[in-house]
């Protein structure tokens, strides 16, 4: 089956280069690529790079990127570290507003009111069931984000490293800090 092919994009048309490389890397398929693909396979042991550079997406994801120039490259590779960024902030926040806000009025209704919410959650199971796992939903998809997010800076900076080696770039983003933050271009990090 011959798909068309998409229009090849400009080499300095960064926002056209994320646009298709986020959809290279669908949170909904994250569940089952875990298992199937290998990077998911390789999820073990020391060099989890080899698995993350074998996945199919990381293949297309080279391919998309290629025409790029090395600045528009660049470009591409810190909106995945800020997306990253964002992402983990999101992840916290919501993860933190859960943990905390529930918690917190159901400690403090069962205070005021012993006996109150237990009585309360038997005769509103139901609903009570409803409404936690839609939470965890929600929480398992943002989660899922995250991870996917950070995909995507290993990939690129996989790619950027790839393309230094062939002498395409002079800033492969390999040195992204831990935060997901790629660093301010002309400077270096110092290291720990």
């Amino acid at each position: 089956m011959n798909l068309p092919q998409p229009e090849p994009l400009d080499a300095e048309d960064h926002w056209a280069a994320w646009s298709r490389l986020v959809r290279l890397f669908p949170t909904s398929s994250l569940p089952f690529s875990a298992y199937t693909t290998p990077g998911g396979s390789r999820f073990a042991g020391v060099d989890l790079l080899r698995g993350i550079r074998a996945n199919q997406s990381s293949a297309q994801a080279a391919q998309l990127l290629a025409p790029l120039s090395p600045e528009a490259f660049d470009r591409v590779g810190t909106m995945a570290a800020l997306n990253a960024s964002r992402q983990e902030q999101a992840f916290k926040g919501l993860a933190l507003a859960y943990l905390t806000v529930p918690v917190t009025l159901l400690a403090a209704w069962a205070q005021i009111v012993p006996g109150y919410v237990d009585r309360w959650l038997a005769a509103n199971a139901l609903g009570a069931s409803i409404v936690a796992l839609s939470l965890i939903g929600v929480g398992a998809l943002q989660f899922l984000g995250w991870w996917r997010s950070r995909q995507i800076v290993a990939v690129v900076a996989l790619i950027g490293l790839d393309r230094a080696a062939d002498g395409q770039t002079s800033s492969p983003h390999a040195s992204a800090p831990e935060s997901g933050v790629a660093p301010k271009p002309g400077r270096r990090r110092r290291s720990p």
